[in-house]
């Protein structure tokens, strides 16, 4: 069966749109949990977000219609998104690494932990 080249298109951008949102939401909930005073709860509003989106976004792409192909379409803009947040976003990886500072060691002598003998 043959599939409209602009209704393949349209997925393909679906899926970029979606995965994108989906990432940007991902990198922003990240964050906020690294900053924030209550962390689960930025975490918890994320993955809500998140879940909310993709469940909004699957509900309409059935109900357009969307065959098989398209699907692989879409997945495959998704995942393209996916690619191209990473690049964008920079990982700490690829940063300069931290600079090591030295460790300071115990006093030599019985640790006051060690049973008296």
């Amino acid at each position: 069966m043959m599939t409209d080249p602009v209704q393949t298109l349209t997925a393909f951008l679906l899926g970029i749109v979606i995965g994108a949102s989906y990432f940007w939401v991902l990198w922003h909930s990240a964050r906020a949990i690294t900053s924030s005073n209550t962390p689960w709860r930025a975490g918890l509003k994320g993955a809500g977000f998140r879940l909310a989106l993709l469940c909004a976004s699957f509900a309409i792409l059935v109900l357009i219609g969307m065959n098989v192909l398209e699907w692989l379409v879409w997945l495959f803009g998704f995942l393209l998104a996916r690619i191209l947040s990473i690049r964008l976003a920079k990982p700490a990886r690829l940063a300069k690494p931290a600079r090591l500072t030295r460790q300071v060691q115990p006093p030599l002598g019985r640790h006051p932990h060690d049973p008296v003998t």
